[in-house]
């Protein structure tokens, strides 16, 4: 009775399991199909791909061909250009306010009203110096954040090597 039972239980597993979904993936890995052999290579292409993205931007690090490093090295070029500057303009500011408290100091025979004129000149100049210290110190920090940020990309660049086993191979 047992193998009459048997087809009669087949039958209904398989009319059950027809009227199930079909999960092409697991039908796929199942029957060992060509969709089972499409979804790895989907797979390993996608890797692939990665490895080339990799790669092309580690050539373009070395070559220094890569565009964003290339704008964060051009603006930190240009920002550097303007602290030279303004630090120029600092130290001018600077002679030009030593020249007037020796003048000041130096010649007490000045009317009054020039006295006051000077005074006032060297209190706005004290105003723009520390206006131009605490520029500096904003374009100083904007400098440190960039050359944090060009150091983060050769840390990256250098880290996949390592990942992939280029610079200190596995055995």
């Amino acid at each position: 009775m047992s193998k009459q039972a048997a087809p009669w239980i087949g039958a209904e597993a398989s009319s059950s399991l027809s009227s199930l979904p079909r999960n092409p993936m697991l039908a796929a890995l199942k029957s060992k199909s060509p969709l089972s052999s499409s979804l790895g290579s989907r797979k390993i292409k996608s890797e692939s791909n990665i490895l080339n993205k990799i790669e092309d931007f580690q050539s373009s690090l070395r070559t220094g061909l890569v565009p964003e490093y290339d704008t964060v090295e051009t603006k930190l070029s240009d920002s550097m250009d303007d602290v030279s500057e303004r630090i120029a303009q600092l130290n001018e500011l600077r002679k030009e306010k030593h020249e007037l408290a020796t003048l000041f100091f130096g010649k007490v025979d000045s009317t009054k009203i020039e006295i006051g004129a000077q005074l006032e000149k060297v209190r706005q100049w004290q105003l723009d110096e520390q206006g131009m210290n605490e520029l500096e110190k904003g374009w100083l920090a904007s400098l440190k954040k960039q050359k944090s940020l060009k150091q983060q990309i050769v840390r990256v660049s250098i880290g996949s090597e390592l990942w992939h086993g280029r610079l200190f191979p596995v055995s």
